[in-house]
């Protein structure tokens, strides 16, 4: 079960109205998708066109408005309707915290679900009480082959920020961004130095 968003790709999703399905092709794959619910379920619709081992988990960003709440539901489409496959409540999670060193931030660890699954059309329901609050659904166990470089990883850290709601600053929290900041700094400073010894 992957506990962490840390080898995620990201993707942030806005559907907007109920019915705007966000769709999933190659659920191997480690992605993490951020949402925030606003009045509305947020629904993946999963294809699986052979018998498949899938792993989900839910989580929150670790805030002072963290609900705790947020739950899924996956069902398969059927010839009339869905049929449910699983449930993983809120309740069922021990809503552990976990800090993501590579961009300074924490999340709550939600339900999760791991199954294998039949060749089908699958919908996963991520959803709470009040449909409100951020959240993030983390599929798959594979690295994506073609990750995004260094600069991609940049944008990367500044976007999840935005979607937290933190200061731009913040993204200094990130060694991306911090540790090539203190390399300049330390040169900077290794050039003033011997510039002052030069001209003493």
């Amino acid at each position: 079960m992957p506990n962490t968003v840390l080898a995620s790709d990201k993707v942030f999703v806005t559907p907007p109205q109920v019915d705007a399905y966000t769709y999933i092709d190659e659920p191997q794959l480690l992605m993490a998708y951020y949402g925030e619910l606003d009045d509305f379920p947020h629904t993946y619709v999963i294809t699986l066109p052979e018998v498949t081992a899938i792993t989900v988990q839910l989580l929150e960003p670790n805030s002072d408005d963290a609900r705790q709440n947020i739950s899924g539901l996956l069902v398969r489409e059927a010839e009339r309707g869905v049929e449910e496959v699983a449930r993983f409540p809120a309740n069922s999670s021990d809503w552990e915290k976990q800090f993501v060193f590579t961009t300074g931030d924490s999340y709550l660890l939600g339900p999760a679900y791991t199954g294998t699954l039949e060749p089908g059309v699958y919908y996963l329901e991520v959803s709470n009480a009040d449909n409100l609050g951020k959240y993030v659904f983390q599929i798959g166990t594979e690295a994506n082959p073609e990750r995004i470089g260094y600069f991609g990883k940049l944008k990367e850290v500044y976007t999840i920020k935005k979607f937290l709601g933190k200061p731009v600053v913040m993204v200094l929290q990130s060694p991306y961004y911090f540790v090539p900041t203190l390399i300049l700094l330390a040169s900077l400073f290794w050039w003033y130095l011997r510039r002052s010894q030069r001209y003493a």
